[in-house]
């Protein structure tokens, strides 16, 4: 199998299985969330069940909580409490674990995206490195002359979704421990009654929606990079009609090149009533090489310089219709 069939069924096969994986992770990183969400909003109910306890104590012992807001846990402490106080702690590791195992599915996710868009990256330049150094041959052959730029336009389409795929993949960030931290601190004893009321007064619910709506911008970048490949459905068809073709396109080497056209610079400035030959020469030379600026350029300054009547476009049809074009 030749370099260009290979360069080509590597890309392909890039180019169909990375939207099944982003799909797969999208599902893995959806299930996460939803498994946080659940956690927080439990976590919560444990400080509003203790700033309850609290209240209770305090009213059946004749007094009120802010008359005791300065007390710590532990002056205070009843065995009541213990379980909810173990709760609280249970479900803020309980946390933990959830954001690290979102953060681990996403490195690995993500990860494999990375590796295998870099990949996707290189077999798309040896593509290209093959295509450019074939390019004359295939251009020259009429089999493959009106095909050769569909196939490197193919690249460019590539290219671009890569492009902005590592883009995206570089700047997705994922902070989960100090989330935690911030928003569910450790329970201690040596906290005061007040920190209790504020922290059960302080609902979390939401900065765990503004949390789960970063979260959430995550498999929205994920399913954007799956979506991307929706528009591949035409590039795919010509890369696999490249492949059928490819080791037959390794082996053109194009049908001869009809010579080049040879412009009799003399009868032309005859027929235009040009004196500058030299000039004209290299203005019809030009044109006839496929450089129209220049051609123009030349022929403008040809009718300036010896105050000819035609313009450039019409000296180009006198040329043409006198067969010296």
């Amino acid at each position: 199998m030749g370099k260009l069939r290979t360069s080509i069924l590597n890309l392909q096969k890039l180019l169909v299985e990375n939207p099944a994986t982003l799909a797969k992770a999208e599902q893995a990183l959806e299930k996460e969330i939803h498994n946080i969400n659940h956690i927080g909003t439990t976590a919560d109910e444990g400080w509003d069940l203790l700033f309850m306890q609290l209240s209770s104590k305090f009213k059946g012992e004749g007094t009120t909580l802010d008359a005791n807001k300065d007390k710590t846990l532990k002056d205070v402490f009843d065995p009541s409490m213990a379980s909810t106080i173990k709760g609280i702690e249970t479900f803020r590791q309980d946390l933990y674990k959830a954001c690290e195992k979102f953060s681990a599915i996403y490195d690995v996710s993500i990860g494999k995206i990375k590796t295998d868009l870099a990949t996707a990256e290189q077999e798309a330049k040896n593509l290209r490195a093959i295509a450019l150094k074939k390019k004359s041959k295939w251009l020259a052959s009429k089999k493959y002359k009106d095909k050769i730029k569909g196939y490197l336009d193919v690249i460019d389409s590539v290219d671009k979704i890569i492009a902005s795929q590592k883009s995206g993949a570089a700047s997705i960030m994922v902070q989960d421990r100090a989330w935690v931290d911030k928003n569910f601190p450790k329970i201690q004893l040596s906290m005061k009654v007040s920190a209790v009321k504020d922290r059960a007064s302080m609902s979390t619910t939401g900065k765990v929606k503004t949390y789960l709506a970063d979260l959430g911008k995550v498999t929205t970048r994920v399913r954007t990079f799956r979506d991307e490949y929706k528009s591949m459905d035409g590039q795919m068809a010509i890369i696999k009609k490249w492949a059928d073709e490819a080791d037959e396109l390794e082996e053109v080497e194009g049908e001869e090149a009809p010579p080049p056209k040879q412009v009799d610079s003399s009868k032309a400035a005859k027929l235009l009533g040009i004196k500058d030959v030299a000039k004209l020469k290299k203005a019809l030379q030009a044109k006839v090489d496929g450089d129209e600026k220049t051609a123009l350029k030349l022929l403008t300054e040809l009718a300036k310089e010896e105050q000819l009547k035609d313009k450039a476009d019409a000296m180009i049809k006198t040329l043409a219709k006198a067969g010296l074009l």
